[in-house]
């Protein structure tokens, strides 16, 4: 078992608050309090001995170095017992740089099949297309100019030339390309970051007894590149700038809405909304719109990895950060189950304070013993105090090894698309 904290150093030539900042780390017991437990490890009764186990392991790896100066010390039920506790915390530090940019894509082919611009798109991006059960014709010819352009925006194009879309497959980790009649609408790229907008609605009503009312809703969706550890999308969006065509504004100033956090799975794609002013009878256009979207990002995770994970709803991996409980590890007819009780608290950061109470978002990735992914056939997540219960099924045995992630720390990175000319209805 190892516990680390995943610090991640982001930068996408925004402000992002890491200068300075601490890991936020379980509390150090006093020297005396952990040596007078160690002393009991070899207690002559069993529940002390338990106890003294158990009330080391709640304090987590701040006490590690203590623990290391008394390996080889005393009894050997004390020695085999300290040797347990460090397996159990173990941990290490590691540092990994986040893209600070898109993943970038650089294809040119000239008549090609679209089998080649996929396989050409997947080794340049890292990133899966599956086209079993898609009815895209693979062998139709395209022609394809891309020079370091973002991941997303080759895949819209290729989308583009072969008449389709791709959505991401949470389960398989990759993009499905699906055929498609529908044409792309504004699009907006900022680094692995991709917004859309989808649809302009303007309602009006006309009521006799009090003044008529106009109702103006903008719609359209986010898309991030997979692997970016994106915690969530502060909602509502805020209009910064919002101009028709004969320059008179179109901001809302009157509708504040509380703001909440929209929890957004890797790679999936989430829906926004903004509240426009009415235009004018005269207005054609929106000339100019600028919109400002806030992500919360992990920047700082707490990670424990479990090698040969068996059930075992007694033992628990890591510390107060993150603690995780193998409840279940069954292979049945060649199906697996695995329910884990994962326990973490609340990322520090700035969540709105409606969406404070909101559970732990724990990400579990499972490999084999040859190193390969495993994937989940299903998943899913239920809340309990102070934590989750994740519950997965796959075929095949049962893993080599867990790794389960949490954020334990968020920053805010802000993102200001603008978009031009959108014709009203």
């Amino acid at each position: 078992m190892r516990r680390s904290i995943a610090p991640l150093f982001l930068t996408l030539g925004l402000a992002i608050p890491l200068a300075g900042q601490e890991s936020r780390q379980a509390p150090m017991p006093d020297r005396s309090w952990i040596l007078a437990r160690v002393a009991r490890l070899d207690a002559e009764d069993y529940d002390a001995r338990e106890t003294a186990m158990r009330d080391l392991l709640s304090a987590g790896v701040a006490i590690e170095d203590i623990l290391r100066s008394e390996v080889g010390r005393g009894s050997p039920e004390r020695q085999a017992r300290v040797g347990e506790i460090l397996s159990r915390l173990r941990r290490h530090t590691e540092s990994r740089a986040v893209r600070p940019t898109a993943t970038e894509v650089t294809i040119r082919l000239t008549d090609r099949p679209v089998s080649e611009a996929l396989r050409r798109w997947s080794d340049a991006s890292k990133a899966s297309v599956f086209l079993e059960n898609s009815r895209v014709d693979e062998g139709k010819l395209i022609t394809l100019d891309l020079d370091r352009v973002p991941m997303l925006k080759a895949l819209d194009v290729i989308g583009e030339a072969t008449g389709s879309t791709f959505q991401w497959d949470p389960r398989r980790r990759g993009y499905s390309m699906i055929p498609s009649q529908a044409r792309l609408g504004p699009i907006a790229y900022a680094g692995p970051i991709r917004v859309s907008l989808q649809s302009l609605q303007i309602t009006r009503s006309t009521t006799f007894t009090t003044p008529s009312m106009t109702s103006v809703s903008l719609n359209g969706m986010i898309d991030i590149e997979p692997g970016w550890p994106l915690f969530g999308i502060v909602t509502p969006f805020r209009t910064l700038e919002a101009l028709d065509d004969k320059g008179r504004s179109l901001t809302n100033t009157t509708n504040r809405q509380t703001e909440y956090l929209q929890r957004t799975p890797d790679g999936q794609r989430s829906w926004w909304n903004v509240q426009l002013s009415a235009p004018e009878p005269d207005a054609r256009s929106i000339k100019r719109l600028k919109i400002a979207c806030r992500l919360l990002v992990a920047d700082e995770m707490a990670v424990v990895d479990i090698t040969d994970p068996k059930s075992d709803p007694v033992t628990t991996f890591g510390d107060a950060l993150l603690r995780v409980v193998v409840e279940t590890a069954e292979t049945n007819e060649e199906v697996t189950a695995l329910t884990l009780r994962i326990e973490a608290p609340q990322p520090d950061g700035p969540i709105p304070a409606a969406s404070r109470a909101q559970g732990v978002e724990a990400r579990v990735e499972a490999a084999a013993a040859d190193g390969s992914r495993v994937e989940f056939t299903s998943f899913g997540t239920s809340p309990i105090p102070k934590g989750v219960r994740w519950s997965a099924n796959f075929k095949g045995p049962l893993p080599a090894s867990l790794r389960i992630s949490v954020p334990i720390h968020l920053v805010e990175v802000p993102f200001e698309p603008i978009f031009e000319d959108l014709p009203l209805p």
